[in-house]
């Protein structure tokens, strides 16, 4: 490699020479800095990402996907030594984990804190996710017949899109809110349930996409501000009065 002398006449040259290798030096570390921060990685079938900053989500990794042919998954607790705390991406928009459309069964450890929903890796494709199982260990979402809710406040997080109940009761905490437009219809997106109870005094924000959905149930007191709700959905005929059974039928 041919070297190239640079003579400096005075102290003057020499001092803008320092300046530029200097600068050179930053700027090359500051490039290593960011290409590391969003480094990919693939273990077991997922594509991680790692996620540097401050914090408890500081030096942590993102599950952002899986891609392998496996049915039945198990989220990893870390890798490389990093604790993988979120699934699904932070960054971008959306911020769903793409999950491969066979898998019917998740099951996640203690290490997640942060859940950000699931989409199919192939859009036109149906997901054929049945239960989400989550440790006892994990303080921040518990399972319950394999739907997944958040410990804090008790709310929806996520129903598998091929469970198969015909019945379900709304939590009166609702469901879990993002930021982006049209979430809720990945929460509680599910093919095969028809009867919805909301049993609860108040009337709950929701949206959802229930392919099969027959019957909306609600008290009765709320039945014409629930049709109200509705009715920009198209929904509005399908709101009826809880039976006094109602419990029976779930």
């Amino acid at each position: 490699m041919e070297v190239i002398k640079i003579k400096s006449k005075n102290k003057k040259n020499k001092l803008v020479l320092v300046t530029i290798i200097m600068l050179s030096i930053s700027l090359f570390f500051v490039g290593c800095f960011w290409q590391d921060s969003r480094v990919v990685y693939t273990e077991c079938g997922f594509r991680l990402s790692r996620l540097t900053g401050t914090g408890q989500m500081g030096h942590t990794f993102i599950a952002q996907k899986y891609l392998g042919d496996n049915l039945d998954i198990t989220i990893p607790i870390e890798h490389n030594g990093y604790t993988i705390t979120t699934l699904g991406e932070r960054l971008a928009i959306p911020r769903h984990f793409r999950l491969a459309n066979q898998v019917e069964k998740i099951t996640i450890q203690s290490n997640i804190i942060q859940f950000n929903g699931i989409v199919g890796l192939e859009e036109a494709t149906p997901l054929q996710l049945k239960e989400i199982y989550v440790t006892s260990d994990n303080t921040n979402y518990k399972s319950i017949n394999g739907v997944l809710y958040r410990i804090s406040d008790g709310v929806l997080a996520f129903y598998p899109p091929a469970k198969q109940n015909l019945s379900y009761v709304l939590p009166i905490a609702g469901v879990q809110y993002h930021s982006e437009s049209r979430l809720l219809r990945h929460v509680l997106n599910n093919r095969y349930l028809q009867n919805l109870f909301i049993p609860w005094n108040e009337v709950l924000r929701i949206e959802f996409n229930l392919s099969a959905l027959q019957n909306i149930f609600v008290p009765n007191s709320l039945v014409g501000a629930y049709r109200l709700h509705f009715r920009d959905f198209g929904l509005e005929d399908l709101v009826q009065p809880l039976p006094r059974n109602w419990q029976e039928l779930v």
